[in-house]
């Protein structure tokens, strides 16, 4: 992963964008525009209003601010980029599979207005952006349980926006396939809720595993905090949120991370592994100088939905396996933190999705009753974030 960044300057009631682009050989995931300064006297980083935040084609990312205020005000405009291309290993490589833009455009009434934007089963969503005609706050840009995203726009009575655009891709959990096979991107999410004091500018930082980097964003605010952008660091994302509120005010949080490398299983049927020798001596034939192997690679098994529902004793949720050779088997498992909440098995034929059913453990029927809204649902070796259905 990659980040490249511009610097905004705005005058005065000045309306400014500006696009970060990424590099050759490099496909952009997410970007944010940043507020970083007012000068003083002159009005508050809540003058300053991001009014689009979006991809440009594939390889870089655009926002536009309004500055409100009477006075000078500086910010900057960041493009999360990764590789399209794996590195060469046995004499090929795959590439990330990245699907058309989706697209909705709404008009945009006073009040609260909500978009919600869907990918398929076996992709995940990147690159979510919006585009609005007016100032209006976006105060939800986060990721819904239906393999999608949603997005909330808070319009004031008067003086809005009136239509804005709303987009994302969509990304395969699959690399493209290549000498007979792919493999499954390590896709693993982190979120946090953090409470802004009244008054006060605060950083927050989500920060993903130490093989693993943050290629997607998102936030989900009360009305009336202010997000003021995001800062994407290697492995960490560090988000800056202001209350202008008289009164406390929670965001959730949420970063996609991308392992450096994908899993060992792979997807895609058959692979044929063919040794030749050859000697510097006459040979009488050479009909046993080659011999050749064949592998059946396993599917992989991904859950249809992030989300789990629980029952008295068990916890049930779909799942899908991929359409590679054989069969999906593996131990499901539900945990919190360290703490296993329910386990099972499974045996998916591939291309076949299954409800899987796990028993609770102790701890996990205590923790349940306690109404936890989410979890980490590990399947193999992939891990994603599911919300509890009680």
């Amino acid at each position: 992963m990659q980040k490249t960044e511009v610097q905004v300057d705005l005058q005065a009631g000045e309306t400014v964008s500006a696009t970060a682009s990424c590099m050759d050989g490099y496909v952009v995931t997410d970007g944010s525009g940043r507020v970083d300064h007012v000068d003083q006297g002159t009005g508050t980083l809540a003058d300053v209003h991001m009014i689009a935040s979006h991809s440009v084609g594939d390889g870089a990312w655009k926002a536009t601010f309004v500055n409100s205020s009477t006075g000078h005000a500086a910010g900057k405009v960041f493009a999360v980029c990764v590789k399209s291309e794996s590195e060469v290993v046995n004499g090929h490589s795959h590439h990330l599979v990245v699907g058309d833009l989706v697209s909705q455009t709404v008009s945009l009434p006073s009040g609260t207005s909500d978009v919600s934007l869907q990918c398929a089963a076996g992709q995940t969503p990147i690159q979510p952006g919006y585009e609005l005609d007016g100032v209006a706050p976006v105060i939800t840009t986060y990721p819904n349980d239906s393999l999608g995203w949603d997005f909330r726009v808070n319009n004031p009575a008067s003086g809005g926006a009136t239509q804005g655009t709303f987009t994302i891709r969509c990304l395969d959990n699959l690399v493209s396939d290549a000498n007979g096979h792919t493999h499954a991107l390590g896709l693993n999410e982190v979120r946090k809720t953090v409470t802004v004091p009244a008054g006060q500018t605060t950083q927050a930082q989500l920060t993903c595993a130490n093989d693993a980097k943050g290629i997607v964003a998102g936030y989900d605010l009360d009305p009336g905090l202010v997000m003021l952008g995001n800062d994407p660091q290697p492995i960490t994302r560090v988000f800056y949120l202001y209350n202008p509120t008289d009164g406390p005010l929670s965001a959730d949080l949420y970063l996609l991370c991308l392992s450096n490398r994908t899993t060992k299983g792979a997807q895609g049927g058959t692979i044929v592994n063919t040794a030749n020798v050859s000697t510097s001596t006459p040979e009488t034939t050479t009909g046993d100088n080659s011999s050749s192997a064949t592998i059946q690679v396993s599917a992989v098994a991904t859950p249809v939905a992030p989300r789990v529902s629980v029952g008295s004793s068990q916890v049930t949720t779909a799942v899908r396996c991929g359409t590679g050779a054989g069969t999906c088997r593996g131990t499901a498992t539900l945990l919190v933190r360290h703490t296993v909440l329910a386990k099972g098995s499974y045996a998916i034929k591939a291309g076949k999705t299954a409800t899987l059913h796990l028993r609770q453990t102790k701890a996990g029927r205590h923790l349940l009753s306690t109404g936890l809204k989410r979890a980490q649902l590990r399947l193999g070796t992939t891990t994603r974030t599911v919300r509890i259905q009680h």
